[in-house]
């Protein structure tokens, strides 16, 4: 692929990096499902800002439209989800730091009180461990959801997808089953795993994720949001009408509560294809980040399928 230049010649990059959780999910509660420190983003953060020019992802999308220039070595900071934990313990860091970051919630926790599958499935790794989840999950599958248990039982030995390559292969294997089964089966099953380990389940919502008067102050002091989907769905799986639903929701509840325009989109589970991607041109997005790993160079890239580095991708370590 060719790489364009600047008007000075020189080749741009943009590196960006995804972030989820930042400290314990529920700090002190369930100390196993956690993210990064708040210490180790505030020197991942140092970090970066003085190996790249931090801009925002409405900027690099401009860039890539045409209207503007970049620095020739920039960064763009994204966090998934919308965990209340980004605002209690990032957005402090970066607003000390002057760094603009975008955030991408998922809206039916907003407008429903419920705990998602993907965040259910990390606190149950984090009480019982990836070796009883597994085993419980591949005996609900035999007993009541036989016809899935061919593509979707679990075994540990090799990865079968790469984008898990933090995960130890038991651990990977499991959220990409989990990720693949239909939204209902999913959810099913995952409730009654959630249910039978923590005896608060219908009690567990509250402090999970953040609100529109919180993402409002955020905004104030210059971060930016974009839509990463309504219930967190594994796009490339939908048909198109359940694409386009799962899309225009998450825009219009967004719009609504923040009232601003919502351009920007994030993959959930990076996942998408042809259609995912004509749907975000027809709805107005800009842009769209994936998994896959990797710095983006120059112009002549798809704007809806940007690369991306998670944070165990950079080069400063936690201590």
């Amino acid at each position: 692929m060719k790489k364009n230049k600047t008007k000075n010649g020189v080749k741009t990059e943009c590196a960006i990096v995804i972030y989820h959780s930042v400290g314990n999910m529920l700090k002190g509660r369930y100390p196993g499902a956690k993210g990064l420190s708040e210490e180790n983003i505030s020197g991942q953060l140092d970090f970066i800002s003085k190996n790249y020019a931090v801009i925002s992802l409405k900027n690099y999308a401009d860039f890539l439209g045409g209207s503007t220039q970049i620095p020739k070595k920039s960064c763009v900071l994204t966090f998934d989800d919308g965990l209340k934990n980004n605002y209690l313990n990032a957005f402090p860091i970066l607003r000390q730091k002057k760094i603009p970051a975008c955030f991408f919630p998922l809206t039916l926790p907003i407008v429903k009180s419920v705990i998602l599958p993907v965040h259910q499935t990390s606190f149950l790794l984090a009480e019982v461990g990836a070796k009883i989840l597994t085993d419980e999950f591949n005996q609900i599958l035999k007993s009541d959801f036989p016809d899935y248990l061919d593509k979707f039982f679990i075994e540990g030995k090799i990865k079968k997808d790469k984008r898990y390559k933090w995960d130890a292969p038991l651990t990977a294997n499991l959220k990409y089953s989990i990720s693949g089964l239909p939204q209902d089966i999913k959810t099913k099953i995952i409730n009654r795993l959630f249910s039978a380990h923590f005896s608060d389940a219908e009690n567990f919502f509250g402090g999970l994720y953040m609100n529109f008067e919180e993402m409002k102050e955020m905004m104030a002091y210059g971060m930016s949001f974009g839509s990463h989907g309504h219930s967190h769905s594994k796009l490339s799986e939908l048909g198109k009408d359940e694409q386009i639903k799962e899309i225009k929701n998450s825009k219009e509840i967004l719009e609504k509560g923040l009232r601003t325009e919502i351009k920007l989109f994030s993959y959930p589970y990076g996942s998408y294809n042809e259609i995912t991607m004509e749907i975000l041109a027809d709805h107005e997005y800009v842009c769209a980040i994936t998994s896959d790993y990797g710095i983006n160079y120059g112009k002549d890239i798809n704007v809806f399928a940007l690369k991306r580095m998670d944070t165990l991708d950079l080069p400063f370590k936690e201590n």
